[in-house]
């Protein structure tokens, strides 16, 4: 009796220590053998993240997860870049600090390159003119600009106040259009613009894939979504 006792204690052991290494093979990695170190999320804005993560080294181009995207990708039209740019604006997501009143909108964006592949790491430079019809040029950190970074995924999100046509002449006026001046490693710079459908003084300026078609909430707010295609 003692040896079937010991027999079968063993037989346990052993079934037991198999189900353990079992387990551990099948664990996801972050439970087994975490990954060493630590990388800079200089994918995001400063106000956004300015801290650490640890898990991933830092990637110039980001693959869709879950998803195919076709094989091309139209890119995106240039326009006229204007005689208001400003160099250094400051790094911020969130513009309607200006004191003006007027509809908010947020501007979801995505930036892909030909090969429709998301590009992390894009440099965006973003301006438009003031609810009073001129852009201020105060100074790089004035009204309704910014400059920002893609993140990981590609993506930026900008919120600020949606801006009005603005007069060249009695009878030349400009439609209402948010500016971008778009750099990436490996592309030439895109110089664009951005304006909405039903403009009363659409011109033609930019192809229609380029007018914004806002969804309005409840409170009166825009909700806007474009993604800009760099040339290659």
């Amino acid at each position: 009796m003692s040896h079937s006792k010991d027999s079968e204690h063993t037989r346990r052991l052993v079934l037991k220590g198999a189900a353990a290494m079992l387990t551990s093979a099948c664990a996801p990695a972050s439970l087994v053998s975490p990954i060493e170190g630590d990388w800079t999320d200089s994918g995001l804005t400063d106000e956004a993240n300015s801290g650490t993560r640890s898990g991933a080294p830092p990637m110039t181009e980001w693959d869709d997860t879950g998803v195919t995207p076709p094989s091309y990708c139209e890119t995106t039209a240039e326009a006229g870049e204007g005689p208001y740019f400003l160099s250094d604006a400051p790094s911020r997501t969130d513009l309607t600090d200006s004191g003006e009143s007027g509809t908010i909108i947020t501007l979801l964006l995505t930036f892909r390159n030909a090969a429709c592949e998301l590009l992390s790491g894009a440099v965006v430079d973003f301006w438009h003119a003031q609810q009073n019809e001129e852009y201020d040029m105060s100074g790089a950190d004035g009204n309704y600009r910014c400059t920002l970074r893609t993140g990981f995924d590609g993506t930026l999100q900008i919120k600020t106040i949606r801006p009005i046509p603005y007069p060249l002449s009695e009878t030349n006026w400009i439609p209402a259009h948010f500016h971008f001046k778009v750099r990436a490693q490996g592309h030439p710079e895109l110089i664009t613009q951005l304006r909405f459908v039903d403009d009363p003084f659409d011109d033609g300026g930019v192809p229609t894939e380029q007018l914004l078609n806002p969804t309005v909430a409840a409170d009166g707010s825009e909700t806007a979504t474009y993604t800009f295609v760099l040339p290659t």
